[in-house]
């Protein structure tokens, strides 16, 4: 069985207990298919099962920035927001290049957002597929930054700084890129086009901003793991991007 594990931080004020707690156990009948979380952040939260909280500042992950990539950033939390100053998902085609010791061990990386409720990700893409490609965004054509996972090699880890302004992207603060999906993705695309990598990208998810999920989310999980919409429809996760409640 191939070992995916998914990379994620945690700056600023936490999230609600309702929606760590369901993080935390949404994603447990997931370890027996080889799925894992790491979470780098300063609250104490227990780590559980597949899913394991990590201690680190903001200020460590500055310093582990400079340290893997010569470039410091000096992020820092808005004291008016409770956030840090700049998107975190800036970063996160750098992750594993950042956390490679930790990750050592995994077949496949990812990042995610947040605000997902996951359903069957081996079902989606189970190892047989995984086996085939090394870069799998969620998004027609395109990395998505709510989930996309990645061959644990050095030329995969290291291919965003194939990007002239990666180094821009670290230091800008104010403004925002979405380097994972808007910048990030050519680079991909081109990489495939030249028979460097196998790039494969679907559209598995759905969110609240769909007609369907209105006025609020109605959403079911099978005993097997299985995510349902109202309708009885599969799907492999929900992102629950203006409603940022735990749905279920």
């Amino acid at each position: 069985m191939l070992k995916k594990v998914i990379l994620n931080t945690m700056f600023g004020k936490p999230f609600p207990d309702t929606w760590i707690n369901g993080f935390i156990e949404n994603v447990q009948p997931l370890k027996n298919r080889g799925w894992y979380w790491k979470i780098y952040t300063p609250n104490k939260i227990e780590s559980k099962g597949n899913v394991e909280f990590i201690p680190m500042n903001i200020d460590d992950f500055n310093e582990l920035v400079d340290k893997k990539t010569g470039v410091f950033p000096h992020n820092y939390i808005d004291q008016k927001t409770g956030c840090p100053k700049k998107l975190m998902t800036d970063y996160a085609p750098a992750l594993a290049e950042l956390f490679e010791e930790q990750i050592s061990d995994f077949d496949f990386w990812g990042h995610c957002n947040w605000d997902v409720v996951y359903g069957r990700l081996d079902k989606w893409l189970p190892d047989k597929l995984l086996k085939t490609l090394d870069i799998f965004g969620n998004d027609p054509e395109k990395i998505n930054g709510v989930f996309s996972i990645y061959r644990n090699k050095p030329f995969i880890n290291t291919l965003y700084k194939r990007h002239p302004g990666w180094r821009g992207v670290f230091v800008d603060l104010d403004t925002r890129f979405a380097f994972e999906e808007d910048m990030f993705s050519p680079i991909v695309n081109k990489a495939n086009n030249k028979g460097e990598l196998v790039f494969k990208s679907a559209w598995w998810l759905e969110n609240d901003r769909m007609p369907w999920h209105k006025p609020h989310p109605i959403l079911k999980i099978t005993p097997d793991g299985d995510l349902l919409n109202k309708n009885g429809e599969e799907m492999m996760l929900f992102h629950f991007s203006d409603t940022k409640k735990w749905p279920i």
